[in-house]
């Protein structure tokens, strides 16, 4: 499946407030947030993309070659609160993340995310460190499996899976592991297969994309220009609630004993959460649980 952005003028036009800015697209992906951006900005805007996944970093730099305004960086987010880093002296007039797993990394079978795909289970957004969801899988206690099922994926049934793992170790490949699901939890629910969750929460874990997520927001928050924002489109209920909670852990840091009325908050949402329109549902089902929200620097 060819890779479609999600909510693309949306998000570009919440984030742009000055043509001639500086921006970054923390989450490059195959570059179609980019291109937009790009196609509105002027010849002066600056436009930094990352991405710690090679073969995104790799789009990144063609897309570089051929225009000047892109300076690609290669890295997760946590990389940007490095104080000895590419982002030590930049500031940012707005700031983009679309995150969880892109089109392209779901259609390729050697990198393990898809349960449709038989294919090695590895799951690393990063497959240069780290280890690989087979690895976790094959060496994690029953306890451990079903805490990151539960957690990360909100399986109910989550104890039940974990001593199925147990069972059948050692697990290598994609089809192996979602067939072992399927076979634990019976047939499907509703429209959702059955593994669905539980390769959610192994992916999460195995990137530790909620702990990226926050430390991305905290990180870029710092480095905003006054009035800059940041655009998050978000997929499923652990994300939302990370970046439903940024503004009110940003604003409730304020000193101790001095009235918020009395004093300027620091970040603010910018109207309220949006979704994808019925259209873009229609024609790319893989928008269909997504939210948007704009953060905004006040001070």
């Amino acid at each position: 499946m060819q890779h479609r952005p999600v909510m693309v003028e949306e998000a570009c036009n919440g984030l742009i407030r000055d043509p001639s800015g500086v921006y970054l697209d923390a989450t490059f992906g195959r570059g179609g947030h980019t291109r937009s951006l790009l196609s509105k900005l002027d010849k002066k805007a600056l436009v930094y993309v990352l991405d710690r996944d090679h073969t995104a970093y790799c789009a990144a730099k063609r897309l570089a070659w051929c225009d000047r305004r892109v300076i690609p960086l290669a890295g997760a987010f946590s990389s940007i609160s490095n104080k000895h880093g590419p982002f030590s002296d930049l500031r940012f007039d707005g700031v983009l993340f679309d995150v969880g797993v892109s089109s392209p990394q779901l259609d390729d079978d050697q990198r393990g995310f898809s349960f449709l795909k038989d294919g090695p289970l590895d799951m690393r957004m990063d497959s240069s460190t780290g280890s690989t969801a087979a690895e976790w899988l094959n060496s994690a206690t029953e306890s451990e499996l079903a805490t990151v099922f539960f957690e990360y994926g909100e399986e109910t049934r989550a104890k039940q899976i974990a001593k199925s793992v147990i069972d059948h170790r050692p697990i290598t490949t994609t089809i192996e592991f979602a067939q072992l699901i399927s076979n634990t939890l019976g047939r499907r629910r509703g429209k959702r297969h059955p593994a669905t969750r539980i390769f959610q929460a192994v992916r999460i874990f195995v990137n530790d994309e909620l702990n990226e997520l926050k430390a991305g927001l905290e990180a870029t928050f710092d480095l905003l220009n006054p009035n800059g924002r940041i655009v998050v489109i978000s997929f499923h209920s652990l994300e939302h609630r990370i970046v439903k909670h940024f503004v009110p852990s940003i604003n409730t840091s304020l000193p101790q004993g001095i009235p918020i009325s009395n004093v300027e908050l620091k970040a603010r949402f910018v109207g309220r959460r949006a979704v994808p329109t019925f259209l873009e549902v229609r024609e790319n089902p893989r928008a269909r649980s997504a939210q948007m929200r704009i953060i905004e620097r006040v001070s």
